[in-house]
């Protein structure tokens, strides 16, 4: 999406705790009023970890702006 001139966030996962999950304080501060899309990928496939997507779905409804509903992508797959 970025090559088609939309800014792309990029979060890291826990390093502190090692737990290899999405960090959902930094999470919900990358959230910004013009955010569209959030796009996580639920169980990594390499290490098996299972991000917390009950915790990023309310992040997601919670920071929705006006009439522009921010869309939530799981790769579920």
């Amino acid at each position: 999406m970025c090559y088609h001139g939309y800014l792309a966030t990029y979060i890291a996962i826990n390093l502190i705790q090692k737990t290899g999950r999405v960090d959902l304080d930094q999470f919900g501060k990358a959230l910004r009023s013009d955010t569209s899309l959030a796009s996580v990928m639920t169980v990594n496939n390499e290490i098996g970890v299972v991000q917390p997507v009950k915790e990023i779905g309310e992040l997601c409804r919670k920071n929705k702006v006006g009439n522009n509903a921010l869309l939530g992508y799981l790769n579920a797959s």
